[in-house]
């Protein structure tokens, strides 16, 4: 790996430190993943390095091998183990076709999935004719996301972030999302990216 110079070694490491300061913001709430293959090549691959104990798949049933790639997985990302730095900081070969979203808890995580996983029915989503519910919209696409929340009441948010305290996404070289208050409003997450040359 080619050395880089020493003040964009520097901008480097301040930007990841930001970021790592951005996303763990209270040591009570957990950051998690929630990524497919499609929008993090390589995931499905080192998913097998993790402990089984903190990953999920968000489609019910069993999972066969061809449908790995498309399935979304529940993980929980330790602040400084590899598999983090990987998905967090490794640029990806070719730039994905949609962004992976994070999100912010203190439940365990089988809360999470249960909750994620019932997000469809709440929304009344429906997958296509004879699909079922793998071929049904995804109510946690960070670009569906960024449209939906806006819309909801203060009861549709509570429902729909259940025991989530805030979803966020990689937004070019910042990040992006909501949380929600504790009066129950939705609150705007923004990290700029740097600025050039900073």
């Amino acid at each position: 790996m080619a050395h880089l110079p020493p003040a964009r070694a520097a901008a480097d490491a301040a930007h990841r430190l930001r970021i790592t300061a951005w996303l763990w913001p209270d040591p009570a709430l957990a950051l998690h993943a929630v990524v497919a293959e499609a929008q993090r090549p390589g995931v499905v691959q080192r998913l097998a390095s993790l402990p089984t104990a903190g990953v999920e798949c968000l489609l019910p049933g069993a999972l066969d091998p061809a449908s790995q790639p498309a399935a979304p997985w529940l993980l929980r990302l330790p602040r400084d183990a590899a598999f983090t730095d990987w998905l967090l900081f490794e640029t990806s070969p070719a730039p994905p076709p949609r962004r992976w979203l994070a999100l912010r808890s203190g439940a365990p995580l089988l809360s999470l999935r249960g909750h994620l996983r019932s997000l469809r029915d709440l929304l009344g989503l429906t997958g296509a004719a004879g699909g079922g519910e793998r071929d049904a919209p995804n109510p946690i696409d960070p670009a569906v996301l960024a449209v939906l929340l806006p819309g909801f009441d203060r009861a549709g948010l509570a429902a729909f972030f259940g025991p989530v305290h805030s979803f966020v996404w990689p937004a070019g070289t910042g990040w992006a999302g909501f949380s929600r208050t504790a009066a129950g409003r939705l609150l705007p997450q923004v990290l700029a990216a740097p600025e050039a040359g900073t």
